[in-house]
């Protein structure tokens, strides 16, 4: 990313209370470039099996669970080798039923 280019992570959980952070069951990066005035999005699959730091192999949506955006962001990383930094997040939760 530039200077010119802003990228958020949507998370959507399943989170019911505030006893826990809930899986991360949609995952989404958001970047808009103003250069070429483009959005464009990128969805990672909840189920990939990965390493979560400092927790051990599981699911993608465990990084979330376990340690909320800042172990999900620090997850992500570590697959992609990259420096995202989540700036904003949006946590879409489960409706009241």
């Amino acid at each position: 990313c530039n200077s010119r280019s802003v990228s958020s992570i949507l998370i959507g959980s399943d989170r019911r209370d505030g006893s826990w952070n809930g899986n991360s069951d949609v995952m989404i990066l958001a970047s808009l470039n103003r250069n070429n005035k483009t959005i464009s999005f990128i969805s990672f699959m909840r189920d990939t099996g990965v390493n979560v730091p400092n927790v051990g192999y599981g699911k993608l949506n465990c990084s979330f669970a376990k340690g909320g955006a800042k172990l999900l962001q620090s997850t992500l990383n570590q697959i992609f080798k990259s420096r995202l930094i989540i700036t904003s997040q949006l946590i879409l939760s489960a409706w009241p039923i």
